[in-house]
C-alpha cells in the first residue's frame, strides 16, 4: 500500500478523528479556533493547532514532553501491544485505510475548519485587538472578589478589556473580560475569559500578559504568575506603593515566555523577582522552570526542567559555566541534593546524583531525573532560589490552590469552577512607551 504521510497529517481533521474514533471530548475553554480536548477518562488534555503547511499538531497541557505531536504519534501510542511499538510505516498504513474507507472528516468539512491560529497575520491581530473596548462590565471580576478600586489602581488601570462573542450554534451571546498578550515585537493577541470559559486568541508561545508600571523607576518587585486573575487577586491582598510589575503566562508556562521575561530583565532594573504560581503540581513545575531559566547572570548556571506526566518524572538538563569540573560537580550536588528528594521518595535504588555527560562551550552539562511529586518540586524550587546570588529570586505560595481562591475565601465567596497602531487608551507596552 502506498502511504502518503503528508496527506495523513493534513487531510484528516484531528479533532473530529479523536472524537469519532476514540471518544475524546471537547474540554472547558475549547472553541473552533482553539480545540482543547480531553481523553475519555480525563487523564490527558491536549490543545490542537495547524501549522503553515496545514499539518495538525498538538501538545499536552500537563505534560511538557508531549508537544509538536501529530496524528501519527497518537496512533502509534494507541497501537502499542505488549510493549511493542509499531513502525511509522505500520501506523501510516492504518491511517491510510481510514482515509481510503471514508472514515475521516476532511478539514474543509469540519466544524473546526477555521483552525488557523498559527496562520494569523499582523493585520488580523491588530483588527481583533482594535475591536476590544475598555472594561465596563465588572460582573466577572467582582464575582472573583476583585474590587473596582483595585482595577482603578495605577498597577491595573486601563489594563483589562472586554469583547462580545456570539455563539452561532447555541444562539447565545457572551461578554468576555480580556487582557492583551505581548512580546518584544508588540501585541500578539489577547487572553479572555468569562464565568464558563477561558482561552487565548493569537500567539501565546512567547507572549505574556502584563500590568502597568512606572518605567522611569526601577522595578521593586517583578511578580510572575499563571493568570491575570491570580495576579490581580495577589495585588489586592498585598497592596503596596512599590513599583511592581505583574506578568502572567495565561496557562502553560512556555520556554518562549521565559525568553520574553529575560528580555524584560535585560531592559529594566529589577530588584526582586517573586513567583506566585499555583500551589499544585503543575504550578510548582512552572516555579522550577522559572528558577532554572531566569537570566540572573551571576549564578553561573541554568537548567531546563521538563515534566513528563506519562513517566511521572521530571527531567533536568543542567549547564554550569566554568572550567573546573570538581567545582561544577559541587554546584550540581548543591542545587539538586539527593537528601532532599529522599525525604519524599524511596530512591535507594535510583542514581539521582548529577553525572557529567558532556562539556560544551567551556561549560559542564548534567542530566538529573526525579519523581514528579509536588513536595519535591516545591522544596527544590525554594532551595534553588535561595542558592541564587543575592537571593534575588523568591517564591510565594497561596494558602489554597491560587491567590484567587485565597481572595474569595477572605471575601466569603463560594468558589465557582470555570467550566500596528492601537487606540490611545492608556496602557503602555512593556517594551516601549507606545500606548496600546
Amino acid at each position: 500500500m502506498r502511504v502518503d504521510f503528508n496527506e495523513i497529517k493534513t487531510k484528516i481533521s484531528l479533532p473530529d478523528f479523536l472524537q469519532e474514533h476514540f471518544g475524546w471530548h471537547y474540554d472547558r475553554g475549547s472553541s473552533p479556533a482553539y480545540p482543547k480536548m480531553s481523553s475519555p477518562n480525563n487523564d490527558r488534555t491536549i490543545v490542537i493547532k495547524r501549522n503553515s503547511q496545514g499539518v495538525y499538531t498538538y501538545f499536552d497541557v500537563h505534560d511538557d514532553s508531549v508537544k509538536g505531536k501529530t496524528i501519527l504519534d497518537f496512533m502509534q501510542g494507541e497501537l502499542q501491544h505488549e510493549g511493542k511499538t509499531p513502525t511509522l510505516r505500520e501506523v501510516g498504513e492504518v491511517l491510510q485505510n481510514y482515509i481510503k474507507e471514508g472514515k475521516t472528516v476532511l478539514p474543509e468539512l469540519s466544524k473546526m475548519g477555521n483552525l488557523d491560529r498559527e496562520l494569523w497575520d499582523e493585520e488580523k491581530i491588530i483588527q481583533d485587538v482594535k475591536n476590544l473596548t475598555l472594561l465596563k462590565d465588572y460582573s466577572f471580576i467582582e464575582s472573583r472578589g476583585i474590587d473596582r478600586e483595585t482595577i482603578e489602581s495605577p498597577v491595573w488601570k486601563n489594563v483589562l478589556r472586554q469583547n462580545n462573542f456570539f455563539d452561532m450554534e447555541k444562539k447565545i451571546s457572551y461578554r468576555n473580560t480580556c487582557i492583551l498578550l505581548q512580546n518584544s515585537e508588540g501585541i500578539q493577541g489577547y487572553s479572555q475569559r468569562n464565568m464558563l470559559f477561558k482561552g487565548a486568541i493569537g500567539n501565546r508561545f512567547d507572549a505574556i500578559a502584563a500590568s502597568s508600571f512606572d518605567k522611569k523607576r526601577p522595578i521593586d518587585i517583578l511578580y510572575i504568575g499563571e493568570s491575570w486573575v491570580d495576579c490581580i487577586s495577589h495585588y489586592q491582598l498585598n497592596k503596596t506603593k512599590d513599583n511592581v510589575l505583574y506578568l502572567s503566562s495565561e496557562g502553560n508556562f512556555t520556554c518562549g515566555q521565559m525568553n520574553t521575561i529575560n528580555k524584560i530583565l535585560d531592559r529594566y532594573d529589577v530588584h526582586k523577582i517573586i513567583s506566585i504560581f499555583d500551589n499544585d503540581l503543575q504550578g510548582q513545575s512552572y516555579t522550577l522552570r522559572l528558577a532554572g531559566k531566569l537570566n540572573v547572570k551571576e549564578n553561573g548556571y541554568e537548567f531546563e526542567a521538563i515534566t513528563s506526566k506519562k513517566d511521572k518524572r521530571v527531567f533536568v538538563e543542567l549547564t554550569i559555566a566554568g572550567d573546573n569540573k570538581q567545582r561544577a560537580e559541587q554546584t550540581a550536588r548543591k542545587l539538586f541534593p539527593v537528601s532532599m528528594i529522599e525525604k519524599y521518595y524511596d530512591c535507594s535504588e535510583l542514581k539521582l546524583a548529577p553525572k557529567s555527560v558532556s562539556i560544551h562551550d567551556g561549560s559542564f552539562r548534567y542530566e538529573i531525573s526525579f519523581p514528579y511529586i509536588k513536595e519535591i518540586l516545591t522544596e527544590l524550587s525554594s532551595h534553588i532560589m535561595e542558592c541564587s546570588s543575592g537571593k534575588k529570586i523568591k517564591m510565594e505560595l497561596p494558602k489554597n490552590k491560587d491567590f484567587s481562591d485565597d481572595l474569595q475565601e477572605i471575601k466569603g465567596i463560594e468558589k465557582k469552577h470555570i467550566n500596528r497602531e492601537f487606540r490611545n487608551i492608556g496602557h503602555r507596552n512593556i517594551f516601549n512607551d507606545r500606548y496600546i
